[in-house]
């Protein structure tokens, strides 16, 4: 082929893909998208039901706790916010400030009940009580009217305490939970309904039911309570605490003395009690005459020697009617010992003159008025002229 053909051929084939280029620009139109549709079958976990992914939000109802808050000011606004009247604001933030001091003075507030190692309140502490309860009553009302505006009325919660039999306050009683304080009024409460009972039968207490309803109570309360909370409330309220303080009451213990005296003593005192009079059986009279002497023999080994003394002193009516009879006149009560002793010498000689069959009538009766005027004479002797009268007047043996 010439060089000529050749070129004609090469020309001819440019113009063919000229045109073939200029063609398919003209046919594509740019900007237009391109429509791509993706099928995803759904996933199935079972044969009736495919699994969808549904996102619901639906409304919480609105709960107490939402409102309450222990900052009060936000309390307060929470309440507003919902539209809660006024009135009831105020009755429901100071019933919550009420019941928060009704737990600060169980807690706070020391008082003589407290102290139970003493059978007379401490004049100091009964003071110091009051200053605490009227700082605890400016508090309140002070709180009340920052928040509300005005103190309110004061809450019967902290009366009501008081004037219970068993006030559960103070630092180790003030402190129980409520639940627990509801299972202390549980227990107290089954012995109270069957007192209840016998007084509308009319029936007395029988020795055996009292130690019966005795042992029920600390029974449920030792179930409720650890054992520091139930010596508090035995140490308080028990009949051996009681009694004790009772028999100590011109010995000035202390807490840690009374404590070691009503935990050596309390079992004895339980047992005795279960033992009524004592004298049922031979076995019973024997067991009782041995816990009255451990029992003596306790007082003895924990109190001091002259502790010692003047309990026993205490114990025996001649002498504490002398004590009384001095504390009415207004006498000093250190003269009642030497008055107690002159009056038991005078009686041991009374009783030997009586006894002596060599004396007829006028000698005895000049003897014994010899005694008496020895008697008197002894007297002024310690209680001197004026206390001498006054003793004398008031007709004390």
């Amino acid at each position: 082929m010439s060089t000529r053909a050749l070129a004609g051929l090469l020309f001819a084939s440019l113009v063919a893909n000229i045109v073939l280029v200029v063609t398919l620009v003209l046919a594509w139109e740019p900007g237009r998208p391109m429509e791509v549709t993706l099928v995803r079958p759904a996933t199935v976990t079972n044969i009736y039901r495919p699994v969808r992914t549904n996102i619901v939000v639906e409304a919480r109802p609105l709960r107490w706790h939402d409102l309450e808050s222990t900052n009060y000011a936000f309390y307060i606004s929470n309440l507003r916010s919902i539209g809660c009247p006024e009135a009831t604001v105020r009755d429901i933030i100071t019933a919550e400030i009420d019941d928060l001091f009704a737990g600060r003075r169980r807690r706070e507030l020391v008082l003589p009940r407290h102290q139970w190692w003493r059978s007379k309140p401490d004049p100091a502490l009964v003071a110091a009580a009051g200053s605490v309860e009227q700082s605890l009553a400016d508090e309140r009302a002070a709180l009340l009217t920052r928040l509300l505006g005005s103190a309110g009325s004061e809450t019967g919660t902290a009366r009501d305490e008081a004037e219970a039999a068993t006030p559960l306050d103070g630092p180790v009683l003030g402190a129980l939970a409520e639940p627990i304080r509801a299972a202390v009024r549980s227990a107290e409460q089954l012995r109270d309904r069957r007192l209840q009972e016998l007084a509308q039968a009319g029936e007395a207490l029988s020795p055996a039911e009292a130690v019966r309803l005795d042992g029920m109570v600390r029974t449920n309360l030792a179930a409720v309570l650890n054992p520091e909370q139930l010596e508090e409330y035995l140490l308080r309220y028990s009949r051996t605490a009681n009694e004790l303080r009772d028999r100590t009451s011109e010995l000035d213990l202390g807490p840690e003395e009374f404590r070691a005296l009503f935990r050596a003593l309390d079992p004895l005192e339980q047992r005795l009690s279960t033992l009524g009079g004592g004298t049922e059986t031979a076995e019973a009279a024997a067991e009782q005459v041995d816990l009255l002497a451990r029992r003596e023999a306790v007082l003895q080994e924990t109190l001091s020697p002259e502790q010692y003394a003047e309990y026993s002193l205490n114990q025996n009516p001649a002498y504490t009617s002398q004590r009384d009879r001095l504390r009415e006149l207004g006498l000093p009560e250190r003269h009642a010992l030497p008055l107690y002793e002159i009056n038991q010498v005078t009686r041991e000689e009374i009783a030997r003159l009586q006894s002596d069959s060599g004396l007829d009538a006028a000698e005895l009766a000049a003897q014994l008025e010899a005694v008496e005027h020895q008697r008197q004479a002894a007297v002024q002797t310690v209680l001197g002229p004026e206390g001498f009268a006054a003793y004398q007047a008031s007709r004390v043996p």
